[in-house]
């Protein structure tokens, strides 16, 4: 079963599948996030302001995470399964870094940035972003 969305998340998502709805194509396929280019040391910020979730204790850069994820990847193909692996980090860091490109072109306006959503989502799920 998937993720079950907070109140929050559903009323941002439905406004915009409402949007998009409203274009009447035939077919569109989107992304829902926010416009603003937020790397992951600005998403951890954000949470921490707005969740009370403790700081990141740092940052590896992205070459040394890969290079640290060989040996993991050797003891998975060993048969001692684990879940990390450079396509898995390398999707972390793409999936952070995607653009909402279609709902721009097409007019979408948003109602919230992305801190102002997870205050949002903060406060329909009493403060739990789970």
């Amino acid at each position: 079963m998937g993720k079950r969305l907070k109140p929050g998340e559903i009323i941002a998502r439905l406004r915009s599948v409402e949007f998009v709805r409203g274009l009447l194509r035939p077919y569109s396929l989107y992304n829902f996030c926010y416009p603003e280019q937020n790397t992951i040391k600005i998403v951890c910020e954000i949470f921490e302001e707005v969740g009370g979730l403790g700081k990141p204790g740092g940052v590896v850069p992205l070459p040394l995470f890969q290079t640290a994820a060989l040996p993991l990847e050797v003891l998975n193909a060993a048969g001692f399964k684990n879940p990390i692996n450079r396509k898995r980090i390398l999707k972390l860091v793409r999936s952070t870094n995607i653009e909402p490109r279609f709902l721009i072109d097409a007019g979408y306006e948003y109602e919230t940035d992305m801190a102002e959503g997870l205050h949002r989502w903060s406060n329909t799920s009493g403060g739990e972003f789970d």
